[in-house]
């Protein structure tokens, strides 16, 4: 039986979900990477510096200065699998964390903040971070 949202919020402010979510990080989160649809106008070729954002992979992706690839880089050497995907989706059911990086300027959408939180009060622990597109 699932616990109902009214358990999930109480558990949320105990240091039994600090202990879970930092147990589960040690036997080793599976991070989602999304947002890698498009790359972002005005990116650099032949020796100049990459800038592409949202994309881990690829010529210009992998090489890029705008971090999902580095971040990705990060998480595995430090043992954590990682995993990218370009929208939101059941398979990420099974996941206890969820890095976004959308490659536009817009907010989620209802439909996506729905499964996000969804997602959040599913499982308790799980820690979902969204980052933004710079505005300037």
């Amino acid at each position: 039986m699932r616990p109902t949202r009214d358990q999930l919020r109480r558990n949320l402010h105990t240091g039994e979900r600090i202990h879970r979510t930092l147990a589960r990080m040690r036997a080793g989160i599976a991070c989602w990477l999304l947002g890698a649809l498009a790359v972002v106008g005005g990116c650099s070729r032949g020796g100049g510096i990459h800038d592409t954002y949202g994309q881990r992979r690829g010529y210009e992706g992998s090489d890029s200065v705008n971090g999902t690839a580095v971040l990705a880089n990060l998480f595995e050497q430090s043992g954590y699998r990682v995993f990218t995907w370009q929208r939101l989706s059941p398979k990420l059911e099974d996941a206890d964390v969820i890095v976004w990086a959308p490659d536009d300027f817009r907010p989620p959408t209802a439909e996506q903040r729905d499964f996000i939180e969804e997602w959040l009060w599913t499982e308790p622990g799980r820690t979902f971070v969204y980052i933004g597109r710079d505005f300037d």
